[in-house]
C-alpha cells in the first residue's frame, strides 16, 4: 500500500514539474540564436496588451499588466527570404489551441517599432520597418499557474529578419 501511495505521489510531482516547464519551441531549421535565457526571475515584467503611446512624457503601452514570474526568452535571426508574417505564423502555430489571444497587432497598427525594440524588449536588433512588424500576446492556463507568451517579428531596413519569443510563467500566488 505504501508503494502505491509513494508511486502516486511521485507521479503527481513529475506532472507538476513537467507542467511548469516553458514551451519547448521548435526553432526554425535555419535560425541563428542571438540570445536565449531560461527561467530568469523577473519583477515588474510589462505585458503589453496594446501598442505604445506617450503618457506623461514616457512611452508605455496603452494597456498592460505588470507581473512577476520566471521569464524564458529567445532573440532569433532568420533567413532573409522569409517574411516577418511567415515567421510570426510559424511560431504562433506552435502554441496549443487552448492558448487565448489577449492582444495582437500587425504592421503600422503596432505603432513604432522603436518602442518595441528599445522600450519594451530592450533588443536593438528589433528596430525595423513599422510596416513589417507582427506582435501577439497569448495566455495559457496550466496547473502550476499561468503562462504569458509573446511573439514579435520584424524586418529591419537592411532586410534582416528577427523574432522575439518570450514566456513568462506566473504562479497562482503572483496573479492579482
Amino acid at each position: 500500500m505504501l508503494r502505491i501511495i509513494v508511486g502516486i505521489f511521485c507521479s503527481l510531482m513529475v506532472a507538476q514539474v513537467a507542467s511548469a516547464q516553458p514551451i519547448s519551441w521548435k526553432l526554425h531549421s535555419q535560425v541563428k540564436v542571438l540570445n536565449h535565457s531560461v527561467d530568469e526571475p523577473v519583477n515588474g515584467y510589462i505585458l503589453a496588451l496594446d501598442k505604445y503611446r506617450k503618457v506623461a512624457n514616457r512611452w508605455l503601452p496603452a494597456e498592460f499588466k505588470s507581473l512577476n514570474g520566471q521569464l524564458t526568452h529567445y532573440t532569433l535571426e532568420l533567413p532573409r527570404h522569409y517574411t516577418s508574417e511567415q515567421v510570426f505564423a510559424f511560431y504562433r502555430n506552435q502554441l496549443p489551441t487552448s492558448a487565448n489571444e489577449l492582444f495582437a497587432c500587425q504592421q503600422r497598427q503596432c505603432a513604432e517599432s522603436n518602442n518595441w525594440a528599445n522600450d519594451h524588449f530592450n533588443v536593438k536588433q528589433l528596430y525595423g520597418q513599422n510596416a513589417s512588424q507582427y506582435y501577439g500576446v497569448f495566455e495559457m492556463t496550466r496547473p502550476a499557474g499561468v503562462s504569458y507568451i509573446t511573439i514579435y517579428s520584424i524586418r529591419r531596413g537592411n532586410r534582416r529578419l528577427y523574432v522575439q519569443l518570450e514566456e513568462l510563467q506566473v504562479s497562482p500566488g503572483e496573479l492579482q
